[in-house]
């Protein structure tokens, strides 16, 4: 019967070819008469509906036609009609396949295939007519229609409880459990089907005891961790019985297991680099590098180095170096800043401004700001003095020197002639260009009192009214007249008594302070005690501000005051947290591996935890941009 029926279905497949063929030969002699490029284009479309449509059957014989009309170069209408052969031919072996079930008497599974058939290709007419026999044989089974409410409850329970033990390998209880089913519905296409199965699974089991043997082989392999030993077996076993739970659950196990062997392996090749380059970074004192990696590393492969441990002790040498470069900071701070007031009391300017150039630069980079600000005060006088400086004599690398210096020669031969006069007037066009040029003033002067005799009392009366007028505010400038003024007037006793008085000596370049030097002793050792024996560094930093503002010169406040600054600054860097560098470490393997969506979510995470984490926006935009170009392409 069922052979019968077979052939059956092929006899009417090999008819339904032969009407392909006569439609193919009657379209071939009429639709293709005319020449008419239009008409090809329009068939072009029409095959392109019929596709869309699956109807492929008609696709079939357009396509042919029109790929032997452009011999064989459209490839649209050729891809159209391979694809429309697949489909068909894909649609007639399920439809075989539903006709051997049918003919087995597996009325749902012939009923699934032929659905499965018909999707493919809704528009064969064999494809609806075994359709509609299929379909009809199962309205005609309907073994539930008289049964008793109870004994239907209990035909179901029995039927979930075969499929169970069945879906387990229980093939044996499946097939007691599928039989009492079938006594209380003997004509259950379910139960057939499933007591059918039952049997041949039961009877391959039973006859050789092979995939039992088989089983046990590849537990003894997975025991021996020879997964991939195990896997062939795995498959060797499903050759016997293909739905074997436990070998097909096993074997999956085993592949994942095989998978994340791999990638842990690639793990630790990793992890193992991060281990290296974080130990190379503390042979060269880069802790802050150093630690990054071994958090990396921690984050990627927790176990495969002591991290935690790894990480403190860096931890503790970037201490204990950032301690020894701060008290070294320390020193050269003190050293350069009192080397700067030294040079700027002995006007030593250009050496001055290199000295607090140097206080800057390490302030900054400890965040003294107290310091910084000092010493851009004494750098801003040492510039001023220094250009003045330039101004009072001119020197060789000034572009004015030839022009100055031959004035100079020619004011002064006009002196020595005794033509005051002229002499006066060289002198003049010096002072337009240098007004502090002392050189300059001091022979203007001589030559307007030789000029006018009775104006000397009063010239040394304009220069003691300017010197005094000057001490407090300019010191530099005080002195700067009362050099200039005692060499016109060595003897003049007034100008003298002023020159005693006044004590020219290194420090009149620098306000001193007007509180007694006892006093600012006694408030430093108040701060320094609040520091050392309270901990309370504001109040000691408050304390050490109102030295320094007293006397800038207090060099032991200015260092002290650095060093509270400095230990502030180091202390507020704050570690990235384990958590977000875990996360980062994940995106990082990620991205190597060519995940990059994966790699962006990891970014992200870390992100969420330490939203300033620059690293990991770093790397999240890089993820962004190449995702868009991907998406671009």
């Amino acid at each position: 019967m069922g052979r019968s029926l077979s052939k059956k279905i092929f006899m009417k497949i090999f008819y339904k070819i032969i009407i392909y063929c006569s439609v193919y030969f009657i379209v071939s002699t009429n639709l293709f008469s005319s020449q008419d490029d239009e008409l090809e284009k329009k068939l072009n479309i029409k095959m392109s509906q019929y596709y869309n449509q699956k109807k492929y059957e008609a696709v079939i014989i357009i396509g042919n036609k029109l790929l032997q009309k452009t011999s064989g170069k459209n490839k649209k209408t050729e891809d159209l009609l391979i694809n429309s052969y697949k489909q068909q031919i894909e649609a007639l072996i399920n439809t075989r396949q539903a006709s051997v079930l049918y003919n087995n008497n597996q009325i749902l599974q012939a009923k699934k295939t032929i659905d499965k058939a018909e999707s493919i290709s809704p528009d064969s007419e064999i494809i609806l007519n075994i359709k509609s026999r299929i379909y009809n044989s199962q309205m005609k089974i309907n073994p539930m229609a008289n049964i008793d409410p109870a004994k239907k409850e209990e035909f179901d329970k029995l039927l979930v409880s075969a499929t169970d033990a069945l879906n387990r390998a229980k093939n044996e209880e499946a097939l007691g459990l599928f039989a009492k089913a079938l006594l209380i519905v003997p004509g259950s296409p379910e139960a057939i089907e499933g007591y059918n199965l039952a049997l041949v699974r039961t009877n391959k089991e039973n006859s050789s005891g092979r995939v039992h043997e088989l089983l046990v082989k590849a537990d003894q392999l997975i025991v021996q961790t020879k997964y991939t030993d195990a896997i062939n077996v795995f498959d060797e076993v499903l050759n016997y019985d293909p739905i074997n739970t436990y070998a097909i659950n096993k074997k999956n196990e085993l592949n994942r297991l095989i998978k994340s062997a791999s990638q842990n392996a690639q793990k630790q090749e990793l992890a193992k680099e991060y281990l290296e380059g974080a130990r190379q970074h503390e042979e060269k004192n880069e802790y802050n590098l150093a630690i990054e990696k071994y958090n990396l590393g921690f984050g990627l492969l927790p176990e495969f180095a002591p991290w935690k441990q790894l990480i403190k002790l860096a931890e503790k040498k970037q201490k204990e170096n950032e301690e020894k470069k701060f008290s070294r900071s320390l020193d050269d701070i003190a050293k350069s800043y009192q080397k700067g007031i030294y040079y700027l009391a002995s006007e030593e300017f250009s050496r001055a401004i290199t000295e607090f150039d140097t206080v800057i630069s390490i302030s900054k980079q400890y965040g003294q700001e107290q310091t910084r600000k000092q010493a851009e005060e004494f750098l801003q006088k040492a510039r001023d003095n220094f250009n003045r400086k330039e101004e009072e004599v001119v020197g060789e690398t000034n572009p004015y020197y030839k022009m100055i210096n031959n004035t100079k020669i020619l004011g002064l031969n006009a002196y020595n002639k005794k033509e005051y006069k002229a002499a006066k007037e060289y002198f003049a066009s010096i002072l337009e260009l240098f007004p502090k040029n002392r050189f300059a003033r001091i022979y203007f002067v001589k030559s307007d009192i030789e000029l006018q005799p009775g104006s000397k009392n009063q010239i040394i009366q304009n220069f003691i009214s300017n010197i005094k007028s000057s001490m407090e505010s300019e010191p530099a400038e005080a002195k700067r007249l009362l050099t200039i003024s005692r060499e016109i007037f060595p003897n003049d006793p007034e100008l003298k008594n002023l020159y005693d008085s006044m004590n020219v000596n290194k420090q009149n370049i620098i306000k001193k302070s007007t509180i007694p030097i006892n006093v600012l002793n006694n408030w430093y050792d108040q701060a320094f005690a609040i520091l050392t024996q309270e901990n309370d560094s504001k109040k000691a930093n408050d304390l050490l501000t109102k030295i320094i503002n007293a006397d800038p010169t207090y060099i032991k406040a200015i260092t002290l005051k650095a060093r509270i600054e400095g230990r502030t600054q180091i202390a507020e860097v704050r570690a990235i947290s384990p958590d977000a560098q875990k996360h980062y470490s994940e995106g990082l393997w990620h991205y190597g591996q060519g995940r990059i969506q994966e790699a962006k979510n990891s970014f992200e995470q870390a992100l969420t935890i330490e939203p300033n984490y620059q690293n990991a926006k770093n790397a999240r935009e890089k993820c962004i941009k190449y995702l868009q170009q991907s998406k671009g392409t």
